[in-house]
């Protein structure tokens, strides 16, 4: 049987004008819920991401390169002349959330959307901002939760967005707003994730992958040349808790490797090392858990790099060989994948017309990522969700996304 959602979810996002509609009916929601006076209605997007290479552990200077998608969250906000915070996210049945911006901000961390939302008042009130007035604010979003698409990181630099914007701060740029988003996740919230998942939603471009120096905390654009191919997104609907205990873990056992390096190489962090140097030093490590985490880190900034050159000379067929490189290595090296999402990877690795493909986001469930001639895409979708469907009697959710430009308000 032929499955339409993921089809019909892919036109949907590519079509430009969806978002021009949904800008107004933001407006009217925002009308309904708050009321019909008061300041002018504002709306602002800002997207998801995918990471094809890096993003898996920034403390040890890991690269990263991914792109932002059509997928997004997207709010509607007005100046209120009060102190309050009153937001409604109309994806869900809470309804309306409110907190004083002269309310103790520590209190009542949730891990959940309201937080993330709340977090970037923290982090911008902790930073001396001036918020001299509440806001109403109306917000949804179609990034499949829990999918490894940086809904947290879409939502944050959203937010961060409107009190830039709104509140008309000066100083305060697309860079220094990803790293207080990035700051607000990891401070406030207490989730550990990679400064992709904000650097890519407030700084991408259209049309491009971005590079990003973890170490630096730079970003340069490279354009992708899709042409005759299309990246596909496969949710697979697995949606694993385990992953931040798993990641703290892979933190430490990582943490252990540089410790034991560190004895011979006069380093800060283990991709200081290149392949060669570390093939040299490795048996230093003496734990072979140990020297599989190190490993996939310094032959994933190397593949990271590669890919960057691939796309620069347009070598499409090398980067995707490198994509499915990438995931072979955090499956058996790093160990962060899950069985039904290796299904994904193998089942489109072994499927003509597919250049690469592997996991995207933290791990342990989620989605992948595939490079696949448009030819060969609706084949893809269809033999994927079949195969799929009979293997784990779950229905995979398909995504074709083109990079998308990072945060903006919709005019």
């Amino acid at each position: 049987m032929k499955n339409d959602s993921g089809a019909q979810k892919q036109t949907i996002a590519a079509k430009t004008g969806v978002k021009t509609m949904r800008r107004e009916l933001m407006i009217d929601h925002l009308k309904e819920i708050f009321g019909d006076t008061g300041e002018k209605i504002r709306v602002f997007f800002a997207p998801g991401r995918v990471n094809f290479f890096g993003g898996h552990d920034d403390s040890n200077g890991m690269p990263a390169l991914g792109c932002a998608l059509p997928l997004g969250t997207m709010a509607a906000a007005r100046l209120r002349s009060d102190r309050m915070i009153r937001v409604c996210r109309l994806n869900n049945k809470e309804g309306i959330r409110e907190f004083s911006l002269d309310d103790d901000l520590e209190n009542g961390k949730q891990d959940n959307w309201f937080d993330f939302f709340k977090s970037i008042f923290w982090i911008f009130l902790q930073r001396g901002c001036e918020l001299p007035c509440g806001l109403d604010v109306v917000m949804e979003g179609d990034i499949p939760p829990r999918a490894g698409l940086a809904l947290s990181g879409s939502l944050e630099i959203l937010t961060a967005w409107i009190l830039n914007e709104m509140y008309e701060l000066d100083g305060i740029n697309a860079r220094q707003l990803a790293v207080l988003a990035h700051r607000a996740e990891t401070e406030y919230v207490g989730m550990s994730c990679s400064i992709i998942d904000q650097f890519v939603p407030a700084m991408s471009k259209a049309g491009n992958a971005m590079f990003l120096s973890t170490t630096r905390l730079s970003a340069e654009h490279i354009p992708m040349h899709l042409q005759d191919l299309e990246l596909i997104v496969t949710d697979s609907r697995i949606r694993h808790r385990r992953d931040e205990a798993e990641n703290f873990v892979r933190r430490k056992e990582c943490e252990k490797a540089l410790n034991k390096l560190k004895v011979v190489a006069n380093i800060h962090r283990i991709c200081d090392l290149d392949t060669d140097r570390f093939e040299s030093m490795k048996d230093v490590i003496m734990n072979d858990t140990y020297t599989r985490r190190a490993y996939f880190l310094v032959y994933e900034k190397a593949r990271t790099i590669r890919a960057v050159s691939a796309l620069r000379v347009n070598n499409m067929k090398r980067f995707g060989e490198l994509m499915s490189i990438s995931h072979a290595s955090l499956r058996d090296d790093y160990e962060i994948s899950c069985h039904e999402i290796d299904y994904l990877v193998d089942q489109a690795q072994n499927m003509e017309g597919v250049l690469g493909s592997r996991m995207t986001g933290g791990g342990f469930g989620g989605s992948t990522i595939s490079l696949v001639r448009k030819d060969a895409a609706e084949a893809f979708r269809e033999t994927i969700s079949r195969n799929y469907r009979e293997r784990f009697g779950l229905e995979a959710e398909f995504y074709t996304v083109t990079p998308d430009d990072g945060a903006r308000e919709l005019l």
